[in-house]
């Protein structure tokens, strides 16, 4: 289920790493979109990996607020994840281009979504809030950012604010499709913590079986689809999906088939922090210096 505004604003437990698995059909000669993204609201988005097959007759082109990049795939990694760090406020477009026909063409990609502090508004030259204003009289952003230590990155940022309760857990199913929704696993959570899905991976069915992966998040109901074809057992599709309440992993079919599914999911301390950065709690129920630091960027 390709990512679509509705998806972004849906985003909510920020930063969120949304992936997607996608099959490409066209004729030579046509720009087909994996990703297209306009006026996507209050959110900065960054297309982060990229796996594909390689292909002499294939490139892979990508927009954003200002650029563009054209890439022959015949340079990458064939089915292994290329990083990227392309940045979109306003816009963000991925698409395949094919000098010949394209044919169940496979891609798997993720990009992360959040809400834009403080520091990167003034690092991307975003309009300022009254908010953004009242921060700035109390905390010394702006000659942060020009000097590079802000905004942080999401990588650093996550590795001091999540703080594991018991590691991660990694959970295989050997399972048979049917043309009826099954729920696979239903991971609830604990009081006082949340619970993140770091990657899924799964055995690729055929394509006229199609076979999908869907996952609950919360009480975003099939937040995620994914069919399996595109994907691969060996090379998981990375996320990064927190949740408050409950993680639920489902498993249709268009055929009964048997297939093999892998997913890892995270337990980690539901902090202060984290609770004014998910919209948890008002700034009136937060410390008032702890809440202008999360949105100014300083945390």
């Amino acid at each position: 289920m390709p990512i679509n505004v509705a998806t972004i604003r849906t985003a909510s437990r920020f930063p969120e790493l949304i992936p997607d698995v996608n099959i490409m059909n066209g004729i030579a000669g046509l720009e087909l979109a994996a990703l297209d993204l306009r006026r996507f609201g209050n959110r900065i988005l960054i297309l982060n990996d990229i796996n594909i097959e390689q292909n002499a007759t294939t490139q892979i082109r990508v927009f954003n607020d200002k650029e563009k990049f054209y890439i022959d795939t015949f340079g990458l990694k064939n089915r292994l994840v290329e990083k990227f760090n392309i940045f979109g406020t306003e816009f963000l477009r991925f698409a395949i281009f094919g000098n010949a026909p394209i044919v169940n063409y496979r891609i798997n990609y993720n990009l992360w979504a959040f809400e834009p502090t403080t520091a990167h508004k003034i690092k991307h030259g975003l309009a300022l809030t009254t908010e953004d204003e009242e921060i700035l009289k109390a905390l010394d952003i702006s000659s942060e950012v020009s000097k590079g230590n802000l905004p942080l990155p999401i990588e650093y940022q996550i590795e001091r604010e999540y703080q594991a309760i018991d590691g991660r857990r990694t959970f295989t199913f050997m399972a048979t499709t049917f043309l009826f929704e099954q729920v696979l696993q239903s991971f609830p959570v604990n009081s006082g913590e949340i619970a993140v899905l770091e990657s899924i991976a799964a055995v690729p069915n055929a394509i006229a079986d199609n076979v999908r992966i869907r996952i609950d998040r919360d009480d975003d109901i099939d937040y995620l689809e994914f069919n399996t074809f595109p994907m691969q057992l060996n090379v998981p599709v990375a996320c990064f999906i927190p949740a408050t309440k409950e993680i639920k992993i489902k498993l249709i079919g268009g055929a009964v088939v048997a297939t093999q599914i892998q997913w890892t999911i995270s337990r980690y301390k539901l902090t202060d922090v984290l609770k004014i950065r998910f919209g948890l709690v008002t700034k009136e129920q937060s410390d008032p210096d702890l809440w202008n630091k999360v949105k100014g960027g300083v945390y």
